[in-house]
């Protein structure tokens, strides 16, 4: 079983990670009118060849790599952490055998999308909707794995009786579910949900 200070060490290395994430993503003057709030989030949904020749068009176009990079880091600590949380709140083999594979799954598809970014960064023209289409579909994929998993660690919280952690982890999974059926571009409500979600559980671990 997991230890709760492993948890807690695994809960706030994934919030420092994020927010390095977040303050690595290279600033874009175009990026307001592409509807997202980040550029590396912006490439992670571009839809054909002139969004990612508009979105690497910029003097910041070396920083993708470096967000791209540690970005690997994030999907290894992530998947510890809820691949751990998993392990060690869901009763029943199979539930949980069930959500640490959708964890499995989801990091596969970040990794994924993330040697999708680097290919195309390795170039300086000739984009095409294929590699767009390539990027954004293992994004896709991702969020609706993680969907899965956040949801299914909503229900084992809820069995443990921590409702404000079964809720968080609910609304998380509900954003991405809507996202999915009407506009990609709220899934960036996902990161303020998620970044209450892992402070109430760091909390919840440091007590423990």
């Amino acid at each position: 079983m997991t230890r709760p200070r492993t948890l807690l060490i695994l809960t706030l290395l994934t919030i420092a990670l994020a927010l390095l994430l977040w303050r690595l993503s290279p600033p874009h003057p175009e990026q307001a009118r592409l509807g997202y709030s980040t550029s590396a989030f912006a490439l992670q949904m571009a839809r054909d060849w002139p969004s990612l020749s508009i979105i690497l068009a910029t003097p910041a176009r070396a920083g993708f790599r470096i967000h791209t990079l540690v970005d690997f880091i994030l999907i290894l600590v992530y998947g510890a952490l809820w691949g751990g949380l998993a392990w060690r709140l869901i009763q029943g083999r199979w539930r949980r055998a069930t959500v640490v594979a959708l964890v499995v799954l989801a990091m596969y598809c970040d990794i994924r999308e993330n040697f999708a970014i680097l290919q195309v960064l390795d170039l300086q023209s000739g984009f095409t909707d294929e590699m767009a289409d390539a990027i954004r579909g293992w994004a896709l994929w991702k969020w609706l794995l993680l969907m899965g998993v956040w949801f299914g660690l909503a229900l084992a919280w809820l069995a443990r009786r921590v409702p404000p952690l079964a809720v968080g982890y609910g609304a998380a999974a509900a954003v991405v579910a809507v996202a999915w059926f009407t506009s990609p571009a709220l899934l960036q409500l996902t990161a303020p949900v998620m970044a209450v979600v892992l402070a109430a559980q760091a909390f919840y671990f440091s007590r423990l």
